[in-house]
């Protein structure tokens, strides 16, 4: 679908790249020293072999990661403000 999408010229879907990166957060949280230890050798494979897709994923679409984490970001920060400002 996202290959097809390229070809055609269309806009990667926002909820495609938002996935992606969430999923790039939990593999290396998932990959930490100490839960790496605890697992099965099958285990400890999928998931270095997961990390290498989903890297190779974010490398396809880096530009669009860019702008999602910019706005991402600046959401953040302006969400802050807002409830640091206006205290309930």
């Amino acid at each position: 679908m996202i290959q097809r999408q390229q070809n055609v010229g269309e806009p990667i879907p926002p909820f495609f790249i938002r996935t992606v990166t969430d999923l790039e957060t939990n593999v290396n949280d998932a990959q930490s020293k100490d839960a790496k230890k605890k697992m099965n050798a099958t285990n400890a494979r999928a998931l270095t072999a997961m990390k290498q897709k989903v890297k190779k994923t974010l490398k396809d679409f880096e530009k669009e990661v860019k702008q999602y984490q910019a706005v991402r970001l600046m959401t953040n920060i302006t969400t802050k403000f807002v409830l640091t400002s206006y205290p309930i």
